[in-house]
């Protein structure tokens, strides 16, 4: 493998690693809804009471769902279920006994963790699909999860154990997101190989750039007025293949954002006259 090439890590994977550390701080919740996952899924009988009394009160017939302990989305969807059926499930296990039932504290633990990892749980889909490319997402989903730890870790009104889970996502989020994105290194890697690229360019048409100008009709002229402009005009402009590659780039960043469902390809087809130095 070349050594120059950079690595950037499964985010999907890094993902999973943030939400089930995050875990801990819910322990005693996560332990508390997977026993009563559990114990309706080895109980035949009160599985069926389960059913019956989501039909009794009107809510559609839901199965539970077990978390798989690889799979850190498999617990935001056992979690979703519980709170969907939180009625149901309660009242049976009110009846049936056998289990610790659950509480509206556990309920509002789970609801502000579903909340949370929403974000999470869609860019682990979208990161997962065969159908498009996600590589050229992985900056864009770093910064809106970024963005989203920050904007819930001000919200002063969640409770102190989501707080403390929020505090440890942002301080494991720096650290697995780090050097994912920094732009200004980005920017001036981007710079240096176009530059590269007009340089080379530059060498090959040499002949055809460095045509001599006919000055004659600038040195027959005696007017004063035209003096300076025929003077200005006689020089050449004088540009670097750097100074050239900023350019481009600058224009590159001013364009309008693409529409995430619009074709990426036809874009730059569109505008291969225009952006001739990227194409």
């Amino acid at each position: 493998m070349n050594k120059n090439w950079r690595h950037i890590p499964c985010l999907a994977h890094t993902i999973n690693l943030i939400a089930q550390a995050e875990l801990e701080e819910i322990n005693h919740v996560y332990k508390k809804v997977k026993k009563v996952v559990e114990f309706f899924k080895r109980s035949t009988q009160s599985y069926k009471k389960l059913k019956n009394t989501q039909t009794q009160m009107g809510y559609p017939e839901l199965k539970l769902i077990q978390d798989v302990t690889t799979r850190w989305n498999s617990t935001f969807d056992m979690f979703q279920r519980c709170i969907l059926i939180k009625e149901p499930l309660i009242s049976t296990i009110a009846i049936i006994g056998n289990v610790d039932n659950l509480t509206n504290e556990d309920f509002e633990i789970m609801q502000h963790y579903c909340e949370i990892f929403k974000p999470f749980k869609e860019a682990t889909v979208e990161l997962s699909s065969e159908k498009g490319v996600s590589i050229s997402k992985v900056l864009i989903i770093t910064q809106m999860l970024h963005s989203h730890i920050k904007n819930n870790i001000q919200n002063i009104q969640l409770p102190h154990t989501i707080h403390l889970m929020l505090s440890r996502m942002l301080t494991k989020a720096d650290k697995k997101f780090e050097g994912i994105e920094n732009q200004r290194r980005t920017y001036d890697q981007i710079v240096e190989k176009i530059a590269a690229i007009i340089k080379r360019n530059k060498n090959n048409n040499e002949h055809n750039i460095n045509t001599p100008l006919n000055n004659n009709a600038i040195e027959n002229e005696t007017s004063e007025i035209w003096k300076h402009f025929d003077a200005q005009v006689s020089t050449p402009t004088l540009s670097t293949p750097t100074s050239e590659a900023i350019v481009e780039i600058d224009r590159y960043i001013s364009e309008l954002l693409l529409d995430r469902k619009s074709d990426p390809l036809k874009w730059w087809n569109n505008r291969r006259n225009i952006l001739s130095k990227f194409v």
